[in-house]
């Protein structure tokens, strides 16, 4: 892998349904008429992605690395 060039190293995707049913007490649960006193649905949430990306750069100079972060601020009092 050349300085620049980009890697893929890994990803998850993930899809999430659920099914619901409401249904009226007792009269919910008589069969072959069951179906009279219940409803059905469905939500299908839209699918989540996670990719992983790398890109590395080379380091030039023999001094120190510099850090990219901000110092922590001292504590008062």
């Amino acid at each position: 892998m050349k300085e620049g060039e980009t890697l893929v190293i890994g990803g998850v995707k993930q899809r999430q349904s659920r099914e619901n049913i409401r249904k009226i007490p007792l009269l919910g649960d008589i069969p072959l008429l069951g179906w009279l006193f219940k409803s059905r649905s469905e939500e299908v949430n839209p699918d989540r992605e996670l990719v992983i990306f790398i890109t590395p750069s080379v380091l030039k100079g023999g001094g120190p690395v510099q850090s990219t972060k901000p110092p922590a601020e001292k504590p008062k009092g």
